[in-house]
């Protein structure tokens, strides 16, 4: 599910947190992975448009549980 997030960086910046919302549950899953996609910067040059990371489950599996 696709949605836009403006994100300002300080000049001379070359890094930036940004926050993603999760909607936990108690469901046992995999992990997630999410794409982070770049674009239309203003005085600036993207050097590399994308990064990935993952949302790693945190609920016990039903081995944990036994």
């Amino acid at each position: 599910m696709p949605f836009v997030k403006v994100t300002t960086l300080a000049a001379g910046s070359t890094a930036a947190d940004v926050p993603v919302s999760v909607v936990g549950d108690a469901l046992d899953e995999p992990n997630e992975t999410l794409r982070l996609d770049l674009s239309d910067p203003s005085n600036a040059v993207v050097a590399d448009g994308q990064a990935v990371g993952t949302i790693v489950d945190d609920d016990p599996s039903l081995a944990d549980l036994s």
